[in-house]
This record gives C-alpha cells, structure tokens and sequence, in this order.
C-alpha cells in the first residue's frame, strides 16, 4: 500500500478547545478530501469536493432529459391544418331562391346552425356591394352562429358568411386564404356574373 504522502495528501493538525492534536489529511486537489470528525468537530476542506461535482453533473442531466422530453412531445403533436372541419357541408334538401334583376338562381343549404338561422331571416331583400371583382356582401342586422373556416378555394355561385355578420355572395371562382362559415350554394351558376354586374346589386333571398 502507497503511503499518503505519495498520494499527495498531507495531514494538518486539529486541536479543538486545546484537548489534544489529531492529524486530519488536508485536501490539495488530487484526491477527494475526506472529511472527519475529531473530538466532535468537523473539518472543513479547503477546495470544492467531488461530491459537488457529482451533483452539479446530475442536475445538468436532469435539466437535459426535461429539455428533451418536451422536444419530444412537441414533435410528436399532430400538426394542426387551420380547417375546422366540425361544420357539416352536406346539403339539407332545403332548396332557397335567389333573385338577382331580372335572373333567378336556385340554391342549396347546408345542414348546420349558421344556415338554419340565415333560413330563418328569409325572405329578405338587400343591396349588396362589390368587392375585388370576385364578391358582393352585406352586413345581416344580427349576428349568425357561425364557425368559420378555410375553403382554400372558393366556387362561383357559393353563399358564405364572413365573420357572424357578412353575408357574401360570390360570383367567381379563386384561392383563399381567409376564413368563412359556407352557408349554401347555387346548383348553377352559370349567369351568375352577368347578372350580379360590375358594381353594386339589388338582391332577393327567399325559400322556394
């Protein structure tokens, strides 16, 4: 067995209250101070103990496998699309009249809340306006229940509301990136764009 001096370690002498001397290895780095306890007093080494290190490098560790936990759930969360698909788009049957000058066009509704309280409004008349070439709107006196969301693409002849209050009617065809509550659409479009015209336009929607 190596002596303690080749190890480097040394012994520094410990006289508590005056009752004696004890011999106490002192710590110098190279190996892990050993702490003691003579006459009930305890050293105190001088440089910082493994026992530190320890769990400095286990805290890092714990920190680390959080980090990597929430990495983890993260990625595996199923990436939300911006559709809400809870809005069903299945006709009702119900079949709604709309009048546009001298042109009529019929429409089907879909079966939800939105179209059930925009039927119950009808039959009404109301002056619409152009917007981009592509739509005409007006605002309904009262809020509908909508639940808005992202068509993609929009079809000529659809019947949609923007928000709770603007009901559009559509009369061509294009990308979107906004979203709408799809209310109804007209069996056939064909006219549509003639009819609507290049500015404002009177517009009548009842049941048939």
């Amino acid at each position: 067995m190596l002596p303690l001096e080749a190890l480097g370690i040394g012994f520094v002498p410990f006289s508590p209250l005056g009752k004696g001397t004890c011999q106490i290895p002192a710590c110098n780095n190279k190996v892990e101070a050993i702490c003691r306890t003579c006459f009930h007093q305890h050293h105190q080494p001088t440089c910082k103990t493994s026992i530190m290190k320890h769990f400095a490098l286990l805290l890092f560790c714990a920190c680390f496998l959080v980090a990597s936990c929430a990495s983890c759930e993260k990625g595996n969360a199923a990436p939300e699309t911006g559709n809400n698909p809870s809005d069903s788009t299945t006709p009702t049957g119900v079949n709604m009249r709309i009048i546009v000058g001298n042109s009529r066009f019929t429409a089907t509704l879909y079966d939800h809340a939105a179209a059930a309280a925009f039927k119950a409004l009808l039959p009404v008349t109301v002056n619409m306006i152009e917007l981009n070439g592509n739509e005409k709107y007006v605002d309904l006196p009262a809020g509908l229940p909508a639940k808005a969301s992202n068509p993609g693409t929009i079809q000529a002849g659809d019947l949609m509301l923007y928000g709770a209050k603007t009901l559009v009617l559509f009369y061509k065809t294009f990308s979107t990136s906004y979203s709408y509550t799809k209310l109804g659409k007209i069996d056939d479009p064909a006219g549509l764009v003639a009819a609507v015209g290049s500015g404002n336009a009177t517009v009548t929607f009842s049941m048939e």
